[in-house]
Order: structure tokens, then C-alpha cells, then sequence
């Protein structure tokens, strides 16, 4: 407790050392921020990382205030390439700007992408709370893409931290491999202009997607399948283009 007058510690109470954890999870979006991606559509995925209180601690009030000196991250990701093509890699400004990724068409090679950064010689930066944002990466489904469900996993996750105790002159980090649990997520690819999603386009998506715009005061909801320019919004211009294809097979 600190006095309001003089600014001096009236009472005091010492806390155990706290032990973070980071924790690194992904989010990932289809066209528009939708949940579902299309064929010939992009996929934009986020990964974050948290800093939380190690998970032996059950003290709540720890966890807003617990810090993380990171001196490097290196990351793993897989991907299905005959579905995902990856097309663009950014990471946080400022923080990882000196972060370095494995060139898009070797990783479109083998599905995988690592990312990584060292801070520099023996300097570290200090993250807390949830939600850091690490990278944003953005992907093109293949046109021929299949409906199905598609996963993103972090097959590996390597934080570097400063060594406990460790004496001028020592090694000053130690990289603790897979701390995080294993994060991966998974989108739902659809087939564009597939409006009824039997798997085949004909006139009875046509009906349905003339339906839902004569309609559209009804049902606002965004479907990304009726959507067939992608440009988030859903009129007669899709409808027209669903005939097309349709006509065109």
C-alpha cells in the first residue's frame, strides 16, 4: 500500500517469482473476413503469441502483469500446398522486423514455412499480456481446390530465453523447444457458386442465389459461396457470373 501524500510504502508484500509461459495460437480467415474460404479465394492467417503465468501457478492476478524478455522465435508451419498457395508473408513492424521466412516457392514446394528472428548479440524485448501479434500470412486456394475442411499447424515452436543465473561472460540464452503447446486451426474450403453445396453448379444454385439477393433485407448474413467476384458484396453481378459458369461449365 502506498501513502496518496508523501508517495511512500505504508505496507508491503513480497510475491514468488513468477516462470512465464508463451503460448502461440493462430487465427485464420477465408474472403472478406469470412469463416469459410472459396476455391480460387485467399486465406489470410494471424499467428499471435501470449504471455501467460506458468500453468503451476494458480495465482490469477499474476497473469496481467507477467513479462517475457524473448531473444529469438523460430517457427514452424505446415500447409497443404496442392490447396494453398502462399503468396505473401508480413510480419509485426517494428517488433520482428528483422524476422526472416523461407522463400514462397521452396515453401510451396513442401507445404512448410519456418519464420524466424534472434533480437540481437545478447538484447532482448520484453512482451506481456495476450494477443502479440507475430505474422500475418496470406494465401491463395487453388482454383480446383476440393470442398473440404483444411488445417494450418505449428509443427514447431522454439522460444529463446536468457539463462537462469547465468554469469557475465556465459551464454546468456537458452532455447527452450515446443514450451508452447502445439497450436493449429482449421477452415472450411467451399466451392464457389456452389449456393445449394451439393457439388455441382447448375441452375438450382442459380435459384437459390437470385433467391437471397431478392431477399437480402431478410438474410444479411455474408456467404462467401454466393460471392462470386469476392468483392464482399452479393448482387446480380454474381448471380449473372453464376450463370455464366454455369452455362460455361
Amino acid at each position: 500500500t502506498i501513502c496518496e501524500r508523501c508517495n511512500t510504502f505504508l505496507t508491503a508484500e513480497a510475491l514468488d517469482e513468477l516462470s512465464e509461459t508463451v503460448r502461440f495460437h493462430m487465427e485464420v480467415t477465408g474472403v472478406n473476413g469470412a469463416d469459410e474460404a472459396v476455391n480460387s479465394g485467399y486465406v489470410t492467417l494471424k499467428i499471435y503469441f501470449d504471455v501467460i503465468a506458468d500453468e503451476t501457478n494458480d495465482k490469477a492476478e499474476y497473469n496481467s502483469d507477467v513479462l517475457a524478455n524473448i531473444y529469438g522465435i523460430n517457427l514452424g508451419l505446415v500447409y497443404d500446398n496442392e490447396s494453398f498457395e502462399l503468396t505473401d508473408v508480413t510480419v509485426a513492424p517494428g517488433l520482428f522486423a528483422k524476422a526472416s521466412f523461407t522463400e514462397y516457392e521452396m515453401a510451396n514446394e513442401d507445404g512448410t514455412i519456418r519464420i524466424a528472428q534472434e533480437m540481437g548479440g545478447n538484447s532482448a524485448k520484453v512482451f506481456r499480456g495476450e494477443d502479440n501479434l507475430f505474422a500475418t500470412l496470406t494465401f491463395m486456394v487453388d482454383k480446383d481446390a476440393e470442398a473440404a475442411s483444411e488445417t494450418f499447424a505449428l509443427n514447431e515452436c522454439a522460444i529463446a530465453h536468457p539463462e537462469e543465473n547465468a554469469a557475465d561472460g556465459d551464454e546468456v540464452t537458452v532455447v527452450k523447444e515446443n514450451e508452447t503447446t502445439v497450436s493449429s486451426v482449421e477452415i472450411e474450403v467451399l466451392n464457389l457458386g456452389d449456393a445449394n453445396g451439393d457439388g455441382k453448379h447448375d441452375i438450382h444454385d442459380s435459384l437459390v442465389l437470385r433467391d437471397y439477393i431478392m431477399n437480402a433485407e431478410l438474410d444479411t448474413e455474408y456467404m462467401t459461396v454466393y460471392d462470386m467476384d469476392k468483392d464482399g458484396d452479393i448482387d446480380f453481378i454474381d448471380l449473372d457470373l453464376l450463370r455464366q459458369a454455369i452455362v460455361g461449365n
